[in-house]
């Protein structure tokens, strides 16, 4: 359901946008390369809108569900 959430929580960012997703973050975060890419291509296209993407630790897990649905 919220699946997109780890997969950006996976994401360490930095600055000025998401990274783009590795091998080496796929098997850190132990979820396949793909879903970290659709994650990251979802994040830049549904939060960029209306501001810059957020750091992933700005939230904690559980503080990303509710973050998110207020938006």
């Amino acid at each position: 359901m919220h699946r997109w959430l780890f997969v950006l929580l996976a994401l360490g960012g930095c600055g000025g946008g998401l990274p783009a997703a590795t091998p080496a973050d796929a098997a850190r975060a132990n979820v396949a390369l793909a879903d970290l890419q659709s994650g990251r291509s979802l994040v830049m296209a549904k939060c960029s809108a209306c501001h810059a993407p957020p750091f992933p630790a700005a939230h904690t897990g559980a503080e990303w569900p509710k973050s998110i649905d207020e938006m």
